[in-house]
């Protein structure tokens, strides 16, 4: 079956054996006693029309209405959890759930037997021989999981969350984390079934075990020679653990996960940050997707096979180049996917899944854009160095294989350490953790990795806020960029290298170009020529020259209007 969930089969309804037997199931039948011992009376269109009204909804089959959308899921609700079949408008759901319906039908009949009210031992012969009409329009009847009755999932608000073991239901909130059996949830909400952790739990006190050993060894930094725990880098890592176990985006605060490596070094690895993300697949379903597949330019079905019970997009080993402009849409607006050959699903901004990365890198393009849409954690490299000189790799470190060697204790340990991660966010937020050893390689990042170039571009940009008011021209940086230590950038590279490496590095070191201005460019008649000139201003800060409500004071960025001016080159 091309189904995304496989669905309950009949005899899993029927465990306790009354299912078949309820005084309901008569009228869910879609065969009838004809008198001759013949169960079905075969009537094409009533037949089909049964099957998909009565048959499949005392099954559990229904169309799901996704909120605000027109877009509809093809469900099957067992009490209170629900599985996603496949989306509605595809055709091959009709065939997938008639081909389920042709595996129960061997159970049917040892339970029913073969004579009225049961299934006739033609019974196969004349279902099966008109397949193709039930398949095609099936979907069409099936009925809508009851609107009326506000049937919708069980879903995180900003200060609690639940976690839904096969025990019962965990509810966190700042306070405490409470055990809910699932007969204390109100009859109208559900659970999406690939939500709920195949474990029982049992709450502890404290958080303890293999994980949060793994946990705490990520918040360690290395002074004069000894790894210490940073508890300000630990709580970091805690609380993004629990705003990403969080199914709750808050409309002001929904930043992408940013996980690295905490070194000077340009690239770097093995020190965990993978290991860590892949705690997320078994806390709530996940959307996975290697970095490499985000190019640049169309990524028009980079979320392909994406579902809403999906609630987070794990984007591993993003490429060094990797523009995070791609991702702006996805984080705060509606979340859009579209399939080859189907219709594209736009899920709102409740609906949307929150979204975290990993790097390997310093990301490029490190504006404020970028900035306040990215919450950066910090990965300890004590793993990487531990593997580099000694040779002892996480297992040796931890005694066990993280998620695979575990027992019972050690997977109720996990959960108590997410509960715990999740409590803290839902007590004292997100965590920051500001970096100069990232913040150092973004800058250098900016500059393709080439320190002569940052150190000189820096310094000059310094004295340009410092001296110049934040104002600049093109020939100032020109000149400030004929140094001699600069003279294989000018033989080798091309373009206009000097301008966007100074926009990317004033960028990076937190100003803004030329705002309030029309297509951000600034032209003024320089000693009589007319330049392209530069205002850099602090991001969070309105640009000195303009009005208000934000735009420039000059009517126009015509060098026209521009006086004749010399700017002091401080080189």
């Amino acid at each position: 079956m091309n189904t995304i969930s496989t669905p309950w089969s009949v005899r899993e309804f029927n465990h306790d054996g009354k299912v078949l037997m309820d005084t309901n199931f008569a009228s869910a039948r879609f065969w009838e006693d004809n008198g001759n011992g013949r169960c079905l009376e075969f009537k094409k269109k009533n037949a089909v029309h049964k099957f998909a009204t009565r048959f499949l909804p005392y099954f559990g089959f229904f169309k799901y209405r996704l909120s605000n959308s027109n877009n509809f899921l093809i469900v099957q609700k067992k009490e209170q959890r629900v599985r996603i079949i496949g989306n509605a408008d595809d055709r091959q759901v009709g065939i997938d759930i008639f081909e389920w319906f042709q595996d129960q039908v061997d159970y049917l009949k040892e339970v029913l037997g073969t004579k009225a009210p049961g299934i006739s031992p033609g019974f196969d012969e004349e279902v099966f021989a008109n397949a193709d009409l039930f398949a095609t329009k099936t979907i069409r009847h099936l009925p809508k999981l009851n609107p009326a009755e506000n049937i919708h999932p069980l879903t995180d608000k900003a200060n609690e969350a639940y976690l839904a073991f096969e025990n019962g239901i965990v509810h966190i909130n700042s306070e405490q984390a409470k055990l809910l059996s699932w007969q204390e949830i109100p009859e109208n909400l559900f659970v999406w079934d690939n939500q709920v952790i195949a474990q029982e739990i049992a709450l502890t006190s404290e958080p303890r075990g293999v994980f949060w050993s793994f946990l705490q060894h990520l918040g360690l930094e290395q002074v004069n020679g000894s790894w210490l725990p940073n508890p300000l880098q630990q709580e970091c890592l805690q609380t993004t653990l629990g705003y990403l176990s969080h199914n709750h985006k808050r409309p002001d605060k929904k930043p992408c996960a940013v996980f690295y490596d905490r070194t000077a070094m340009t690239l770097s690895g093995g020190n965990g940050k993978s290991l860590l993300l892949q705690a997320l697949s078994h806390i709530r379903p996940v959307f996975e997707l290697s970095g490499k597949h985000l190019k640049k330019g169309d990524n028009q079905f980079a979320w392909s096979g994406y579902t809403p019970d999906k609630r987070v997009v794990v984007i591993q080993d993003v490429i060094r180049d990797f523009d995070f402009s791609n991702l702006y849409n996805q984080i705060e607006d509606a979340f859009t996917v579209e399939d080859k050959g189907k219709n594209k699903v736009v899920y709102s901004r409740e609906e949307s899944p929150k979204i975290t990365i990993t790097t390997n890198f310093a990301l490029q393009n490190q504006g404020w854009s970028d900035q306040r849409r990215q919450h950066l954690v910090p990965v300890s490299t004590f793993f990487g160095t531990q593997d580099k000189i000694y040779g002892k790799k996480i297992r040796d470190i931890l005694g066990k294989y993280l998620y695979e060697d575990w027992g019972k204790e050690d997977w109720n340990d996990f959960y108590n350490t997410v509960i715990h991660c999740i409590h803290l966010y839902l007590s004292i937020g997100l965590v920051h953790f500001k970096d100069d050893v990232y913040n150092s390689r973004v800058l250098l990042t900016a500059v393709s990795n080439h320190e002569d170039l940052l150190n000189i571009l820096r310094d000059f940009i310094e004295k340009v806020v410092t001296l110049q008011e934040g104002k600049t021209s093109k020939s100032e940086i020109l000149k400030a960029l004929d140094h001699p230590d600069l003279e294989e950038l000018h033989n080798n590279w091309s373009g206009n290298w000097h301008l966007r490496c100074f926009k990317r590095l004033a960028e990076a070191m937190g100003y803004q170009i030329n705002p309030g201005r029309k297509d951000g460019r600034w032209q003024r008649t320089i000693n009589g020529k007319v330049e392209d000139c530069f205002m850099l201003v602090p991001y969070g800060t309105q640009n000195p020259d303009a009005d208000e409500d934000g735009t420039t004071k000059e009517s126009t960025n015509s060098a026209s209007n521009e006086s004749k001016v010399s700017i002091t080159v401080y080189g």
